[in-house]
């Protein structure tokens, strides 16, 4: 039932660290106070707390400024005035410097009106003019009220129920978004992709986060969700997919915000969601163009291998790489903040805190150090074998898949058991409601009764799966779970059986692949006494276009010539499945290929061969699609007259059709993309063409000749790119000023006044 809040509901302050609320007041002086902060360091206490001084853009002192904070790690810790009576010879240094015409106590302790009074007063008998003491009710006052500073430090968001710091729409939205995401808001750490993100979506409206498995894309997608859902006028959508943007795509809505996981296949590249996105492309450009906002995220290897196939119907911005944010990026201090925060508030006992801390610093240095990666070391759920000594915390961070899979093949049976159901269920399977085929398998193979499996999933709850849907299904705390469990279940003997029989037949075609086809990472293997099953499990697609071109797909390149011939044979029936149109060169086109790859076992019926070369013959024809020519097993499907045809078709190319594509280009130019890389298409074209015309030196002349015609285009292009960039010469005469963080509402900016020697982030990671 919603409740009412009041102003100040206590906020679990004291959980964010020394270094994190350091962070909070920097970031509170430049939003709440305008005084931005220019450089920062720790304080001569060691870093306990820290001093800022304001000061003028020319360094003349204007009103000065020192803001003090103070944190203490107690909750319900009252500040009080000998908490600041050290720092009285300190402050008195500052007032006859001139820096301290104004004095700010911060602290995350609270301050009772008596106290501050108190403060006050003292401050004002050392020479402070304007006293100030902001306690834990001021931050909590703000935070609530501000959704530029939780924009800015959303670690806030974790602090508390979502209703102590939004309203209950607000939070509602947000709750209905995050899902079991919410908990991971109290370890988050706002890193360089983040603010790069934050800005590339601002300015151009779309961003594709890419990076490893546990790397945090999807968190960075969340936050941004987050923050556009805190303007109730924005409609936020998570997408499973690229399909699912046309359910909720309105061609006049101007303040939509989509977020799409895993854009181009969750564990292995998806050939119908390429096909998809071609399609889809020009509406996305056009929503960008109404004000819409998207994040996409996708795996490094993933998207790197659907970028070719999408080609120049890439959206631009992602096709040049302007939208792109590596997220595999942070920097030393960011996974020192990130490695601090999990291991703080982390399931592990003091005492492994206290044997771990020395080693913190180094494991911090680790590029491999990732966020999921840290929340594990801070679960003491995946550390139970592990020896607290540098060179195993080091393997721990070099090698996290190994240690996943390991981590979970040591779990009891009945744990194990546990996850391979969630893992049958598609990864969300709804509490205390099962797929009874499943529980069976998992009890043939396990041993372990549906009593037991009940009570070891309550067991791995926050560790290694999560309660979404409000507490409606059991999913996985992380994706990489899902790759370890079907790691585990690949290479255990037996077990490819229970991946088929259990699993999504969607979830067989993206991740199986039969033994002799081409080698796929992380795929499962099916060995050929699984083949009939395979076959039976291939046969639940359903027949529509969509999912026949994953079919068809599936069949092209993940199966040897034993397993299609021996399916085509029984099953003829699947050629004639319709995948829909196809947008890209048919030369890629999975229903050409198979219909070729059939063909040349003899199983092609003759009225498809028919049709399948009519489409080619258009193809030609029509749109000069002459991408098919250098493929033999295609082309052996045209009989005699048909073959003449084509070479009639290929030389008109050649002759007409390549001088009118190299204008289009031209004409179209894009000035911030490289020249040469704008032919690509037709210079794919002609290449194709090479071997048809070798012995005919008219139309190899023919051929020299459009190449030269792409080089007149790629020079034409190249100067119109020089008188760009000379017209926007004066746009790069800016005289830059190096501040850190940049100058606000024209306030004077914040240096540090401190001296000392630093004090590690993780001094205080045990207490």
């Amino acid at each position: 039932m919603p409740q009412a809040q009041g102003p100040v509901t206590d906020l679990a302050l004291h959980t964010l660290g020394w270094k994190a609320f350091q962070d909070l007041c920097a970031q509170t002086c430049e939003e709440i106070l305008k005084l931005p902060v220019e450089t920062y360091r720790e304080a001569q206490d060691g870093g306990q707390d820290a001093a800022f001084v304001s000061r003028s853009s020319n360094g003349a002192i204007q009103h000065p400024a020192t803001i003090q904070s103070k944190f203490s790690s107690l909750s319900g810790r009252k500040f009080t005035r000998a908490d600041l009576t050290s720092e009285i010879p300190t402050i008195r240094k500052l007032v006859s410097e001139g820096l301290a015409h104004t004095y700010v106590v911060m602290t995350n302790m609270g301050v009772d009106a008596p106290i501050a009074v108190d403060i006050k007063r003292l401050l004002r008998s050392v020479g402070i003019a304007k006293p100030h003491v902001f306690g834990k009710e001021y931050f909590t006052r703000v935070i609530r009220a501000n959704a530029r500073l939780r924009a800015l430090v959303p670690r806030v968001y974790g602090l508390g129920d979502l209703s102590q710091i939004l309203d209950e729409r607000q939070a509602a939205q947000t709750k209905a978004l995050l899902g079991h995401m919410l908990p991971t808001l109290k370890v988050y750490v706002p890193t360089s992709p983040h603010i790069e993100a934050v800005k590339k979506l601002k300015k151009i409206g779309i961003v594709l986060l890419l990076g490893y498995p546990a790397t945090g894309k999807s968190t960075i997608a969340a936050m941004l969700a987050t923050t556009a859902s805190e303007d109730l006028s924005h409609r936020c959508y998570k997408e499973d997919g690229p399909s699912q943007f046309l359910d909720h795509w309105n061609p006049h809505e101007s303040n939509a915000f989509y977020w799409i996981d895993d854009a181009f296949g969750a564990n292995q590249l998806r050939e119908d969601f390429i096909d998809q996105w071609i399609a889809l492309m020009p509406k996305i450009q056009a929503a960008v163009a109404l004000g819409c906002k998207f994040v996409l995220t996708s795996r490094r290897h993933i998207y790197l291998a659907a970028k070719p196939k999408l080609g120049s119907r890439n959206h631009p911005l992602i096709h040049d790489g302007q939208a792109i944010v590596d997220v595999g990026e942070l920097t030393d201090k960011e996974r020192e903040q990130i490695l601090y925060n999990h291991i703080k508030l982390g399931t592990q006992s003091r005492q492994w805190k206290q044997f771990v801390k020395p080693h913190l610093l180094d494991l911090s240095k680790e590029t491999m150090l990732l966020p999921e990666i840290a929340r594990r070391l801070g679960d003491a759920n995946y550390t139970k074998k592990l020896t607290i000594i540098k060179s195993a915390l080091l393997d721990f961070v070099r090698r996290p898949r190994e240690h996943l899979i390991q981590t979970l093949e040591e779990l009891s049976r009945s744990h194990l058991a546990g996850l391979t159901l969630i893992f049958l269920h598609r990864g969300k399977m709804m509490v205390g409601d099962p797929n009874v085929n499943a529980q069976r398998l998992i009890g043939e193979y396990f041993g372990v009764d549906p009593i037991l499996l009940s009570r070891s999933l309550r067991e791995l709850i926050d560790s290694f799966i999560v309660l979404s849907g409000d507490g409606a299904f059991w999913s996985f705390k992380h994706p990489t779970i899902v790759d370890a469990i079907s790691a585990i279940l690949a290479r255990t003997e037996g077990m490819t059986e229970l991946y088929l029989r259990g699993s999504e037949v969607e979830k067989i075609m993206s991740e199986a692949i039969c033994s002799g086809a081409d080698p796929i990472q992380d795929a499962v293997m099916v060995p050929s006494g699984l083949y009939n099953l395979l076959t039976d499990r291939l046969l639940e697609t359903p027949d529509e276009p969509r999912s026949n071109a994953r079919l068809f797909n599936f069949l092209n390149r993940r199966t040897n010539i034993e397993f299609l011939r021996n399916m085509l044979s029984s099953h003829p029936g699947i050629l004639n499945r319709n995948s829909g149109p196809y947008f890209g060169k048919l030369v890629h086109d999975p229903k050409i290929i198979l219909h070729s790859k059939a063909h040349s076992l003899g199983l092609l019926p003759e009225y498809v061969r028919n049709i399948t070369v009519a489409t080619l013959e258009e193809a030609a024809r029509s749109d000069s699609d002459v991408s098919f020519m250098d493929s033999d097993v295609v082309l052996d499907m045209m009989h005699s007259r048909q073959l003449i045809r084509m070479y009639r078709y290929a030389k008109e190319f050649l002759e007409q059709t390549v001088s009118v594509r190299v204008e289009d280009v031209v004409d179209d130019a894009d000035l911030d993309a490289d020249a040469s890389s704008q032919f690509s298409d037709v210079r794919s074209s002609i290449a194709k063409l090479e071997w048809l015309f070798e012995d005919d030196e008219d139309e190899y002349i023919a051929i020299e000749e459009a190449y030269k015609a792409i080089e007149v285009g790629v020079a034409e292009i190249e100067e119109k790119q020089k008188r760009a960039e000379k017209e926007n010469e004066h746009d790069d005469n800016w005289e830059w000023q190096k501040r850190a963080p940049a100058q606000v509402g024209g306030s004077n900016p914040l240096a540090v006044r401190a001296s000392g020697g630093p004090r590690s982030i993780f001094s205080d990671v045990d207490e």
